[in-house]
């Protein structure tokens, strides 16, 4: 069902293709996540910013249906109107659709070539024509082709930190996924490493909706079309990132800003 859907459904460029509606997640009985109410619209980069403990990785691995056995999640989650967790919504078709990235670099033991195709191999593709160009077209989006193109036989845990999280991005974007998610995943990488990540997310969004954890205002400042503060696991503010991050209709929003981004 989901898979047909993504398929036929032509969203416009305004349409919210992922949309919470009163999202709660509940944690050992604690609620993490507050009553959440946010859409998503087609072809854009969303920052989620707030400190620590917000509830903004919670919320973000709900999407992608990353919640632990022992939690509990309420309300609804539509992606492309369907509910995500319904009971006959494949979890593995699901994430072909919604993309992951996290913060550390979780590398295959096999080879480049091979982190990127294992998982289409999975879903059937075994045309090794059709899987070159992937791998190809991937590692060009991820912004690693140049550096890795005379290696893709090589182990991939022989690459650099930072080449390893452009080969998870590679990896992801193989799948072709409407929707990106991302989780602090430039935390760990140098300014050189982030940037080539960042130039890489501005170019796919012509192609993906992009959301994405960061603690680094200045990145969200720089690359995000919108802008959702977190705090205390409620959506306190969503705005256009350069109002937001101007002239903030929240007192807790300009308070957050003044100690992290102003000071």
């Amino acid at each position: 069902m989901l898979m047909s859907l993504a398929k036929n459904e032509k969203a416009g460029p305004e349409e919210e293709i992922l949309v919470t509606k009163n999202l709660r997640v509940f944690i050992e009985q604690q609620e993490v996540v507050r009553g959440i109410n946010v859409g998503f619209k087609k072809h854009t980069i969303t920052a989620l910013i707030g400190p620590s403990g917000a509830g903004k990785t919670t919320f973000l691995h709900a999407l992608n249906r990353l919640n632990e056995r022992e939690n509990i999640v309420k309300g609804e989650i539509l992606y492309h109107g369907i509910n995500i967790n319904d009971g006959d919504v494949d979890i593995y078709t699901l994430r072909t659709h919604i993309g992951m990235l996290f913060q550390k670099a979780h590398i295959f033991s096999m080879s480049i070539y091979d982190n990127i195709t294992f998982s289409l191999k999975c879903h059937g593709l075994k045309n090794t024509a059709k899987l070159d160009k992937i791998v190809e077209t991937s590692l060009k989006e991820a912004g690693l082709w140049e550096e890795v193109k005379n290696k893709l036989s090589q182990n991939a845990r022989l690459l650099s930190k930072s080449q390893a999280q452009q080969l998870c991005l590679a990896r992801a974007l193989a799948l072709r996924p409407e929707v990106l998610l991302l989780d602090e995943a430039t935390s760990l990488l140098d300014p050189v490493a982030t940037n080539a990540v960042e130039n890489s997310l501005r170019q796919l969004k012509n192609k993906t909706t992009i959301i994405l954890v960061t603690h680094n205002l200045a990145q969200a400042a720089r690359i995000s079309d919108d802008t959702v503060f977190f705090n205390k696991g409620m959506l306190i503010e969503k705005g256009k990132t350069e109002d937001l991050f101007t002239y903030p209709q929240s007192s807790e929003t300009d308070n957050y800003l003044s100690h992290n981004l102003r000071r």
